[in-house]
């Protein structure tokens, strides 16, 4: 895997990261599934640590935000868009199966790819909603 991989996606989180988390917060409060997470299973998922996950969730939601994201999320090609969900969600539907992803390394296992591969396809993502943002 190139640096140059590494340090695109880090340009991308840096400049995204706050929408990313508002999207993600919104994904579990949502009575119904978002479409572009697959199969999770939604507001019922349970964050490891909670005490430290309550102090971070005091920031309101933006609505608007989130459904933007959703949106873009939702237009990338499956491909792309189920490495993007591994990525930052940690769990998504992969080729019809659900597949829990904590690292990284998990999350190109999953895909049955290879780590540059992985990448490949999260950058590409990240070009995506970044256009379209």
């Amino acid at each position: 895997m190139d640096d140059t991989d590494k340090i695109k996606l880090r340009e991308f989180e840096d400049q995204f990261m706050t929408e990313i988390e508002n999207w993600r917060r919104w994904g579990r409060k949502r009575d119904w599934l978002p479409p572009s997470w697959g199969t999770i299973i939604g507001k019922h998922y349970i964050p490891r640590n909670r005490e430290s996950e309550r102090n971070e969730i005091t920031v309101p939601i933006d609505e608007r935000s989130a459904l933007k994201m959703e949106r873009i999320v939702c237009q990338i090609p499956d491909l792309f868009k189920q490495a993007f969900v591994l990525h930052y969600v940690g769990r998504g539907a992969v080729n019809g199966k659900m597949k829990v992803a904590r690292t990284k390394n998990d999350g190109a296992r999953a895909m049955g790819l290879q780590r540059r591969q992985y990448y490949n396809r999260l950058n590409k993502a990240a070009v995506i909603i970044t256009r379209q943002w």
